[in-house]
């Protein structure tokens, strides 16, 4: 009896070998993807970019990573994940080197777009293979323990890049990212294995609609969307907006966001699983549309720091359990076209968020002659698209437990 129980729980525990490995792997390159995505807006700022360039810049990395989803997504379920997420991140060590060496604000941007095309596939490539290791019960706080690496990650990443870029400059920070892909790449290759070969073998290789996205994913998907065009306007002028406040360590904002991420994803990803995603997503929705309230009227550095720990359970919260949602809606042999399906949500979002906040503050500013306010304007009407995204979420509820119930009845195209 006891060594029935025993096993039980060996059964359903989310530590594995594989799961370990994903984690550093997730964490070596979250870590240089953080300390990238907030010195490429300084940097272009320098360069002499206005505040919508900057924008784009920012989420341009989108355009490709999406332009790569209708043959990324089939190549997912078809060809070996681990030989994918290996060619995935050295298309993203290979930018930060190219980072290093740029001189213009059009280098920049032909730089990003390649890095679109790594960034655009690893992702859900790496957690794709997360959703095979873990066991269905534990899927909801597996993942939000997954997502805890990316937390550790932006505890230092993008204090640390902008405290490296302004203390020795941008070319040696861009190095130091490019070693922590590499670090990334060497354990994708000498750890982590593939996922298990279902038992009809792989599909062939077809490029159709179908096979590229999870059409039982794209409702939640767009949800994501609606989500990440919120938060990432935060990545892209964070660091800009605390400058203009006068707040000469805004990077401890991402400090201390990560770090309320990594003590409080666990727990809400355990709450989940009991009492179920809806009842710990609106409320996290809520602080996540508070956070960008606090924002707009943040003065001090303490008031920045305050705004995090609101923030941390926000859209930190929102995003992995939306994610683990969406492999509960799909069977097993469809989660690669499901989290290809996942991320081009968050990379729509991730493109259009920071071009329109860039373009409202610019359309803003004239206006109210101060940028400083015209700043504070966007974040409050940035939190459109997050209630846009509750609201849809709330329309989908039924649709959702029904694909729930059926997912074992369905095959990968459905």
């Amino acid at each position: 009896m006891a060594e029935s129980k025993a096993a039980a729980k060996t059964k359903d525990s989310i530590w594995s070998p594989m799961f370990v490995a994903l984690l550093l792997t997730n964490f070596f390159n979250s870590f240089g993807q953080a300390t990238a995505g907030t010195v490429l807006p300084l940097f272009a700022r320098d360069l002499g970019a206005t505040t919508s360039v900057i924008g784009f810049v920012a989420g341009a990395f989108a355009i490709t990573a999406l332009a790569i989803r209708p043959f990324a997504g089939p190549a997912f379920d078809s060809f070996s994940k681990k030989r994918l997420l290996m060619a995935s991140i050295g298309i993203n060590c290979c930018s930060m080197i190219l980072y290093s060496c740029a001189t213009s604000i059009p280098i920049i941007l032909g730089i990003r777009l390649l890095h679109g095309v790594g960034m655009g596939c690893a992702a859900p490539l790496a957690l794709s293979l997360v959703s095979d290791t873990l066991p269905q019960t534990r899927i909801n706080s597996g993942i939000s323990i997954y997502m805890l690496s990316m937390s550790a990650a932006m505890l230092v990443g993008p204090a640390f890049g902008i405290w490296m870029s302004q203390a020795v400059g941008y070319t040696p920070t861009f190095m130091v990212t490019t070693a922590s892909l590499g670090v990334s790449l060497a354990l994708v290759t000498f750890l982590v294995k593939d996922s298990a070969i279902p038992p009809g073998g792989r599909p062939p290789y077809q490029l159709s609609l179908k096979r590229a996205f999870a059409v039982r994913a794209i409702g939640l998907s767009c949800v994501l969307m609606f989500f990440s065009m919120t938060f990432s306007c935060i990545g892209s002028f964070m660091a800009i907006y605390g400058n203009l406040r006068g707040v000469g360590e805004i990077g401890l904002y991402f400090t201390v966001q990560a770090a309320c991420l990594f003590a409080t994803r666990p727990i809400f990803g355990r709450i989940s699983d009991r009492v179920g995603t809806t009842r710990v997503l609106l409320p996290s929705a809520t602080c996540f549309a508070l956070s960008f309230v606090l924002i707009s009227q943040a003065h001090e550095l303490w008031q920045f720091l305050g705004t995090a720990v609101v923030a941390a359970c926000g859209f930190g919260v929102c995003n992995p359990l939306i994610q683990a949602l969406i492999f509960k809606c799909v069977p097993q042999e469809a989660r690669g076209s499901a989290s290809n399906t996942s991320y081009t949500g968050i990379d729509i979002g991730s493109l259009v968020g920071p071009y329109l906040g860039g373009t409202i503050i610019e359309t803003i500013t004239p206006l109210v002659s101060d940028e400083v306010t015209a700043y504070s304007t966007m974040w409050l009407i940035m939190i459109i698209p997050m209630v846009l995204g509750v609201a849809l979420y709330l329309a989908l509820s039924k649709r959702i437990q029904y694909y729930i119930q059926t997912k074992d009845e369905v095959n990968h195209l459905s």
